[in-house]
């Protein structure tokens, strides 16, 4: 069984940043931000516990812009980092989203999780702004073999956008055709990447929305990864012994095996740390820790197959994210009232409140799931010599 870690970044991204009033002097302890805004210097605090990594690299301007980003075990964002920094504020710093605004308000860069999901966004006012090549690498499955992402933004013809170029290191994924929308006031293009490993499917959505209507004209691109969903099962595959294995919020590691019947039952429910609390009925059981981590697992039986599902249930103390650059203290420093879409397969910017579904694999060669955001790990080892699972998508909705 192997803990999962996954690297994200971002390398560009826009927004406009309006910003009111006159800053006096700044006090001991805070700065003003290029913007004029008051601004807080980073400090040194105690070091979270880190579950996940990853990396995303977006084009902005026509030059990368590098976001690192590390969350906790419930999936809240632990720390985000842009490179370079030079230039850019934090103007949201909360543990579901993190906001970058540069010196002009000409550019924004947001960060969001939600339920095992992950989108990275980049904002400017025209296509030209986010033309160009970007790439995202993570390790999709906690296999331990990162998967590289390539992709080019352009515009079309006509001038609306254009997504090409997309490539992919796992020559098992599927890239599916960029589709596009025109409109009078823009246009729309989203490419898709997904990854197949064990039953399970995990989705990289790309797209670039241009709104050249009304006064505040945009352009928004936006890289996200869905949490894992499942693939249901023929029964005999899904039955036997499976496990599932995670980080507690405290960093301690955490696992509950167990067995699916045939007919979907669950039996054989074990915990570790010593002192969970287990409660077991027919198809499901609920097993919650000392600690207070919750984590549900159903089995659905459906036209002859079964879908097993985990829904982790963490609610870590997480503080306010480390960034590395100033943070604003002037409310109303963000465009969108700090709100992005991003895509419909990965975190839409909701809470990062450390609920997310993964499904287990069944008995044999261990494998690992990974779950954007959340340090989610499902593998068994039973010498059977089998493997499968499933999960719901990220934002919970199996």
């Amino acid at each position: 069984m192997r803990t999962w870690i996954v690297r994200a970044a971002v390398i560009g991204a826009g927004a406009v940043l309006g910003v009111g009033g006159v800053a006096a002097a700044a006090p001991a302890g805070v700065r003003t931000a290029a913007d004029g805004s008051s601004t807080t210097a980073s400090t040194a605090a105690a070091a979270p516990v880190v579950a996940a990594e990853g990396t995303v690299t977006l084009p902005l301007f026509g030059a990368p812009l590098t976001i690192d980003i590390a969350t906790d075990p419930s999936g809240s964002l632990a720390s985000v980092s842009v490179n370079p920094a030079d230039g850019w504020t934090a103007a949201q710093d909360r543990p579901n989203r993190v906001a970058f605004v540069n010196a002009d308000g000409t550019a924004k860069v947001r960060v969001a999780t939600r339920h095992g999901g992950e989108v990275v966004s980049a904002k400017g006012t025209t296509l030209a702004d986010i033309t160009g090549p970007g790439q995202w690498k993570g390790d999709v499955f906690g296999t331990g073999t990162p998967t590289t992402v390539a992709f080019e933004v352009v515009a079309a013809a006509d001038g609306s956008p254009d997504i090409t170029g997309v490539t992919s290191s796992d020559a098992s994924a599927v890239i599916g055709g960029t589709q596009h929308h025109t409109g009078s006031g823009g246009g729309f293009a989203r490419a898709s990447v997904t990854f197949t490993a064990a039953g399970q499917k995990r989705v990289l959505s790309i797209s670039v929305a241009v709104d050249s209507s009304g006064d505040h004209a945009n352009a928004r691109l936006s890289v996200s990864l869905s949490g894992t969903r499942g693939v249901p099962q023929a029964a005999a595959d899904a039955a036997g012994a499976r496990a599932w294995q995670g980080m507690l919020c405290d960093g301690t590691a955490g696992s509950i095996n167990y067995t699916v019947g045939a007919d979907g039952t669950i039996t054989d429910v074990t915990a570790i740390p010593a002192g969970a609390e287990v409660k077991t009925d027919g198809n499901q059981t609920e097993v919650r820790f000392a600690t207070g981590e919750r984590v549900d697992i159903k089995v659905r039986a459906h036209d002859g197959q079964l879908t097993v599902k985990v829904d982790k249930s963490f609610h870590c103390d997480s503080p306010d994210p480390s960034v590395n650059t100033p943070i604003s203290t002037t409310p109303g420093t963000t465009d969108d009232h700090g709100h992005d879409r991003g895509d419909d397969q990965g975190g839409r910017g909701g809470r990062g409140d450390g609920r997310d579904a993964t499904t287990t694999t069944v008995a044999g060669a261990a494998t690992a799931t990974t779950v954007a955001g959340t340090a989610t790990t499902v593998s068994t080892t039973d010498a059977a010599g089998s493997r499968d699972g499933s999960s719901r998508d990220g934002r919970g909705n199996g």
